[in-house]
C-alpha cells in the first residue's frame, strides 16, 4: 500500500544541528577556525535559525514562514560578520509583528499548494524577507536616551544589601565609590524611563538599597547596547550584592570590595564577574542563555558547583574537575576560602585564574 502523499517529512534541524555543532567544534579545537568557542558561538548563533528555517521548507509545513526564519537568520548572520550594520536583539524587538503576517499566510495558503497558489505563496513569503532587510537597514533602533546622575550615601551604616533590577541594558559595577557612599554613578536611559530607587536607612548598622528601571514603554525595545549603568560600590564595607538582568550584560569586577555574598541572574546575554578571594564568600550565578566568564584570583581556595545543561566548559591550566565540582590544587597560604554554584542553560562558562 502507498504511503499517503501527504505525509510529513522527518525533521533535519537536529540533525544538521548535532552534525554541524560537532564538526564546528572540533574544527575550534584543532586550531582551523580561529578564535576561542565563546567568540565563535557568539559570532555565529544565528546559524540555528538558518537552519530551523532548512528544516520547515523540508518538512512542509509553510513556506512563508520558514522562509521568514532563514532569512532572519542570515540577516544577523551579516550583521555578526560585519557585512551589515544590524543588531540582534534590537532587529528582534523592531520586525516581531512581521512574524505574525507570516503565520497568518502560512494558515490562509498553506493548504492550497498548486499552480499560481504556490507561486503567490512563495512571492508573499519573498516579499516578507525582503521587507526585514529593507526594515533593517533604512530604520535605525535606537531610542532617545538620557544620563541620570545617582548617588547614595552610607548613612552610618556598617553593612548593606544592594540589590540591582534592569530589564535590558549593560550593568557594570566596581568598587571605589567615596568613604561616604554607599553606591554612585550614571544610568543612561530610555527617555520613557526612570530609576526607582528603595533605601532602607540602618538598622543596627545594616542598610540596604534596591535600584530598579521603570519603563512606560516596551521594555525590550531600542537598541540594549545604548543602555549603560555604570556605578561604584563602597570599596571599605562588607555588603550582599543581588544583580538581575533580563537580556543584556553584567560586568561585575569585585576585587576591591568586601563582597560577602554575590547572586546574579540573566535570562539572555553574558556575565563577566571578577570575584575577590575572601574567606566565606559565597557567589551564586544563574543564567538562561548565554555565556559567563568567572574570573578568580589565582591562588584562591575556591570550589565551584557546576549545575549545568547543555554547556561547554573551560577552566584554567592544572585545575580538577571532579564530575560537576571544580577545585583549585594551587591554593595559596592563607588564601580565602570561596564556595560557587554556576548554573547555566545554554551556553558557554569559562573560568580564568588572573593575577
Amino acid at each position: 500500500m502507498k504511503m499517503n502523499g501527504s505525509s510529513k517529512r522527518k525533521g533535519l534541524f537536529f540533525p544538521l544541528l548535532l552534525v554541524g555543532l560537532g564538526v564546528f567544534l572540533l574544527l575550534i579545537n584543532l586550531g582551523v577556525v580561529p578564535g576561542t568557542t565563546r567568540e565563535n558561538l557568539l559570532l555565529y548563533w544565528p546559524v540555528l535559525l538558518v537552519l530551523a528555517g532548512l528544516d520547515g521548507l523540508w518538512r512542509q509545513e509553510g513556506l512563508v514562514w520558514p522562509l521568514v526564519v532563514l532569512g532572519v537568520g542570515v540577516l544577523l548572520l551579516l550583521g555578526n560578520l560585519g557585512y551589515l550594520s544590524v543588531r540582534a536583539l534590537p532587529l528582534l524587538a523592531k520586525i516581531w509583528p512581521i512574524l505574525l503576517v507570516a503565520i497568518g499566510i502560512d494558515i490562509a495558503f498553506g493548504r492550497k499548494r498548486s499552480g499560481w497558489y504556490l507561486v503567490l505563496w512563495a512571492g508573499l513569503g519573498l516579499l516578507v524577507v525582503g521587507m526585514i532587510f529593507w526594515l533593517a537597514v533604512a530604520f535605525p533602533v535606537t531610542l532617545g536616551t538620557r544620563t541620570v546622575n545617582f548617588e547614595q550615601n552610607l548613612e552610618e551604616a556598617q553593612f548593606s544589601n544592594i540589590q540591582l533590577n534592569v530589564i535590558r541594558g549593560r550593568v557594570i559595577l566596581s568598587g571605589g565609590a567615596e568613604s561616604d557612599q554607599l553606591l554612585a554613578g550614571t544610568a543612561v536611559l530610555p527617555l520613557s524611563s526612570s530609576l526607582s530607587p528603595v533605601y532602607t536607612k540602618p538598622v543596627d548598622g545594616e542598610s540596604s538599597l534596591s535600584l530598579s528601571v521603570e519603563s512606560n514603554n516596551n521594555p525590550l525595545a531600542g537598541d540594549q547596547s545604548a543602555y549603560e549603568y555604570d556605578f561604584k560600590v563602597n570599596s571599605r564595607m562588607p555588603i550582599d550584592l543581588r544583580a538581575e538582568v533580563v537580556i543584556g550584560e553584567l560586568q561585575l569586577d569585585l576585587r576591591n570590595t568586601l563582597t560577602k555574598h554575590l547572586e546574579t541572574e540573566l535570562a539572555l546575554g553574558t556575565q563577566n564577574l571578577t570575584i575577590p578571594c575572601i574567606e566565606g564568600l559565597d557567589v551564586d550565578v544563574d543564567q538562561a542563555l548565554g555565556l559567563v566568564t568567572l574570573n578568580i584570583p589565582r591562588g584562591c581556595d575556591v570550589t565551584i558547583r557546576l549545575d549545568n545543561a547543555l554547556v561547554n566548559t573551560t577552566l584554567p591550566a592544572g585545575w580538577v574537575r571532579d564530575g560537576e565540582v571544580v577545585s583549585n590544587p594551587n591554593v595559596s597560604p592563607g588564601a580565602g576560602e570561596v564556595e560557587v554554584r554556576i548554573g547555566v542553560a545554554v551556553g558557554a562558562v569559562t573560568i580564568n585564574a588572573i593575577d
